[in-house]
């Protein structure tokens, strides 16, 4: 069966990575990208304390997604299986 030209294809294929795998690689990446500049913002930046525990506390929050999210892509690749 052919696939309609310019039609994502949301599963993986022996050939491909599907768009959902994708998505969540880009999604994690810039997710840890932003994380890392986060900490390095609060250990170096030259901030106030009272600040720096604002920036902590969007850091955990968003950390905490991060964690979900990578366990979601943990079971989106066991799902779709190791080709």
């Amino acid at each position: 069966m052919q696939q309609q030209t310019g039609t994502p294809v949301l599963k993986d294929s022996s050939t491909t990575y599907g768009l959902v795998s994708r998505l969540n690689h880009w999604i994690v990446a810039a997710a840890m990208i932003g994380m890392l500049l986060s900490g390095l913002v609060m250990a170096y930046g030259p901030f106030e304390r009272e600040t720096v525990f604002a920036i902590l506390g969007w850091h955990k929050a968003i950390g905490v997604l991060v964690l979900g999210y990578g366990l979601w892509r943990i079971g989106w690749r066991i799902v779709q299986g190791f080709i």
